[in-house]
């Protein structure tokens, strides 16, 4: 251009300094971070969607024989083990509502269990029971105390009422 018109200066963009080239790629450089975090992003969100997606698991109990249950505790009350006695006869009344009502009672106190219970389809001879149940085992678990045949009978009774609530169903 300087041949031609020699008169003229030469042009220059004069609005595009060093320092003007350097913050446009510093807004470049944020636009393609954020694109990329936006679909990076997105990609990350559609796994941890799927990841945290609970699939509820039905709860499957423990299958056992309630009759072998009923002879293990029967020989516990013929050698006076009332502390095994009273633990066995609690585990087997959990699996017996575990079964009838598919809920884990696994780490359900004596207590819990029955508060549980006020909620269910439960007669209230069954739900008295249930308290009778609880009132004879507790003392001998926790305080310590010795069995006696009639409270070992009356569990064993209430056990059978309960195991026949689950072959009614």
């Amino acid at each position: 251009m300087n041949d031609i018109h020699d008169n003229l200066a030469p042009i220059s963009l004069i609005f595009f300094t060093v320092f003007d080239w350097i913050i446009i790629a510093v807004i470049v450089g944020s636009i393609a971070v954020i694109v990329w975090y936006i679909f990076w992003h997105k990609k990350e969100s559609n796994i941890s969607e799927e990841d945290t997606i609970v699939k509820e698991k039905k709860f499957v109990p423990e299958q056992f024989s309630f009759n072998k249950e009923l002879k293990t505790l029967k020989e516990l009350q013929q050698e006076q083990q009332w502390k095994i006695f009273a633990l066995k006869a609690s585990a087997l009344i959990k699996k017996i509502l575990e079964q009838k009502y598919k809920t884990s009672f696994e780490f359900a106190t004596g207590k819990e269990i029955q508060e549980i219970m006020e909620h269910k389809d439960i007669s209230k001879k069954q739900k008295e029971e249930l308290s009778h149940f609880f009132a004879l085992i507790d003392p001998v678990k926790f305080a310590k105390v010795v069995g006696r045949e009639e409270n070992a009978q009356e569990i064993i009774e209430i056990l059978k009422d309960f195991n026949t609530l689950i072959i009614n169903d």
